[in-house]
């Protein structure tokens, strides 16, 4: 699932809570030069500005021309200057030419059929010793917490879907090895359970029904299999029932470098 859910206009910054402590931990400072791959609607690009402060620069890529449409215009609406979107494909290895200090991706490289090739791509449009950054997520539980059966349904649906859209599920723990045989150093890892207490609110009753037309292209559901008015309740009362954390996810995200 890509980390820019969107519906009707809206922006839903799917892993962003773990992306905002992983990019400063990773090693992106101001006036680092950028570049975002598979940018999408512009969320990572636009944490990586706010980090790279006037000084900096980030180019966010990506191959869908209609995002890139709305990740400039977010950035205009939000005065930052030192950004830029360009059309460009990793998998097709049509990238900007470089070099960059950093690259930073985000549920990137589960799409790819191979992700090894990508990587060794981006290295050439590094500088020596640059840095690599990417956050993937997994659809690893935390052993023996329990999920109810609503919870549980739409779960298998979304993994289902990304299946159908060719994404590999594990692609987080598969993270590090890809670095590693690419060619890079890797120099730290961070991992976090994605789990919600009942009182919590989560993404899931938001996601879904901006997910819908991909669930219904992987024909894993239909609109009617869902009262959508009523999901965030009925996954609330789920939830209050079961009285227990909740384990959804596992997100990844490693940094490394060039020789």
């Amino acid at each position: 699932m890509p980390g820019d859910i969107t519906r009707q206009g809206a922006t839903l910054d799917n892993g962003g809570a773990f992306t905002a402590r992983l990019l400063p931990t990773a090693g992106i400072e101001p006036g680092m030069r950028v570049l975002d791959v598979g940018c999408g609607l512009g969320d990572v690009s636009l944490r990586l500005a706010a980090l790279v402060g006037s000084d900096g620069h980030v180019t966010g890529v990506d191959r869908d021309e209609a995002a890139l449409a709305r990740a400039r215009d977010r950035a205009v609406a939000a005065g930052i200057g030192q950004v830029e979107f360009v059309a460009g494909d990793l998998d097709a290895e049509v990238l900007p030419s470089g070099p960059f200090d950093a690259i930073v991706g985000r549920r990137v490289l589960m799409y790819l059929p191979d992700p090894r090739r990508a990587l060794r791509a981006l290295a050439k449009v590094m500088r020596s010793g640059g840095l690599i950054v990417f956050q993937e997520h997994d659809s690893a539980r935390v052993e023996g917490a329990p999920l109810p059966p609503l919870h549980a349904r739409l779960r298998d649906m979304m993994w289902r879907m990304i299946t159908h859209e060719g994404g590999n599920l594990h692609m987080g723990y598969e993270l590090v090895p890809a670095l590693r045989d690419a060619g890079f150093t890797i120099e730290g890892l961070q991992v976090e359970a994605s789990m919600f207490i009942p009182e919590q609110d989560n993404l899931i009753a938001k996601m879904f029904p901006m997910m819908m037309p991909r669930l219904v292209a992987a024909g894993v559901a239909t609109p009617s299999d869902f009262d959508l008015d009523q999901l965030e309740r009925q996954l609330a009362d789920e939830r209050a029932e079961c009285g227990v954390p909740l384990s959804w996810e596992t997100i990844f995200g490693a940094w490394a470098r060039t020789g």
